[in-house]
């Protein structure tokens, strides 16, 4: 089995190739540098992609009979690499890698209408309190320290390009409940007669929080999944640990 993943440190792509095998579980069989490649006007494209990983796999399986999955991201052009492997090799089938099966199912989730609701309410009370308006955030990090032994605990901004960002700022929303709640039935706060001020009623639904609830719980375990990816340290033992315990729980 082996696997590819790209990346761009200091301005410098790279390509990342591993590999995993009976004995051996994890090993780095290269770290490409595409700075020149790129220099003479060319792309990081899918024939690229496989061309640099032909060497490895002949080296390994010089007879097509050993490397039988290649792992990518779910980026389009290592994608069609793969394809291009599976057409070099027909033992080979090219699969998206465990975290990034599990990001495509939360970008599933997130584009849900429902869901896209709530992250729309996200980012309205993450820009009234967590932003530039001075005396709302003021205001919510004072309650928010009261709630967490005097440490400032805030919003989460999500971007595109981290996976299940969404849901993670949704997950952060849910913990800071307490906070908003308490920022918005003060008096401080009704004081500063803000225009916004009577759509923060919302914040005391216990339907809403019920609703983020739900959508955390159901989606935690992806959440963990994708977590491990972000250590520092070696995961995907642990990755396979909890297959083994979760089956153990189906079977038992």
């Amino acid at each position: 089995m082996s696997s590819q993943d790209g990346l761009t440190h200091q301005k410098t792509p790279f390509l990342n190739i591993l590999c995993s095998g009976v004995h051996n579980h994890n090993a780095l069989l290269e770290i490409v540098d595409c700075t020149d490649h790129c220099a003479e006007g060319n792309k990081k494209d899918a024939q690229y992609i496989a061309d640099t990983m032909k060497p490895h796999i002949l080296k390994i399986d010089p007879s097509k009979q050993c490397v039988d999955f290649v792992i990518f991201d779910g980026a389009s052009n290592v994608q069609k690499g793969g394809k291009i492997l599976e057409a070099y090799d027909p033992r080979i089938t090219s699969v998206h890698g465990a975290c990034h099966n599990a990001s495509l199912v939360c970008q599933d989730v997130t584009e849900q209408p429902e869901v896209q609701l709530l992250v729309k309410l996200h980012k309205k009370f993450r820009n009234l309190f967590g932003s530039v308006r001075h005396g709302p955030h003021a205001l919510f990090r004072k309650h928010s320290k009261q709630m967490n032994n005097g440490v400032y605990l805030g919003f989460v901004k999500p971007a595109d390009t981290r996976m299940a960002g969404n849901l993670i700022a949704l997950l952060r929303f849910l913990r800071l409940r307490e906070a908003l709640v308490a920022t918005t039935v003060s008096a401080e706060f009704r004081k500063m007669k803000m225009p916004w001020a009577p759509f923060c009623a919302i914040l005391q639904m216990d339907s809403l929080w019920r609703a983020i609830f739900a959508l955390c719980r159901a989606m935690y375990a992806m959440l963990r999944l994708l977590r491990m990816a972000d250590m520092k340290i070696p995961a995907m033992g642990k990755v396979r640990w909890m297959s083994f315990v979760t089956l153990n729980l189906v079977y038992s």
